[in-house]
């Protein structure tokens, strides 16, 4: 296993694209949750722990222009729940800490974030992640369903 060769990095693009495939068929709940949140004039921005390779690909499915900002670990040398990364990505977004609602399926992130004074949330689904908006004002109380 401690070889590596062309190989590998075949093997290692393929991984990355299916990967992306998996990502770029994103839940249709979610990607009509990000069409009203970009509709709705909400900035969004997305922090992923992804390889470099997988963030270049990332950068190229129909859900990525939904984000103002796609923010990788690879990119910048640092990875989720590091301290560091929140400082990074406010600084990048402009914005205080508590103008952030952000959502991450990994508990340690969302206590990181939350440490770093950003409202967090695990994410369980659109459909919660819809009241969570709601219940923070970034989508109306009651949608036209």
């Amino acid at each position: 296993m401690g070889m590596s060769g062309p190989g590998d990095e075949r093997l290692s693009r393929q991984l990355t694209r299916l990967d992306v495939a998996g990502w770029s068929e994103t839940d249709p709940g979610t990607l009509l949750l990000l069409r009203e949140l970009t509709a709705s004039g909400t900035p969004l921005a997305l922090l992923s722990n992804a390889p470099g390779s997988f963030a270049r690909e990332a950068e190229r499915t129909r859900w990525a222009e939904h984000f103002r900002h796609m923010v990788f670990s690879a990119d910048l040398g640092m990875a989720k729940p590091d301290e560091e990364i929140w400082r990074v990505l406010l600084e990048r977004l402009d914005v205080s800490p508590e103008q952030c609602l952000f959502f991450d399926d990994r508990e340690p992130n969302v206590a990181a974030a939350r440490a770093a004074g950003l409202h967090a949330r695990r994410w369980q689904g659109p459909e919660h992640a819809r009241e969570e908006l709601r219940s923070h004002g970034v989508l109306p109380a009651t949608s036209g369903h």
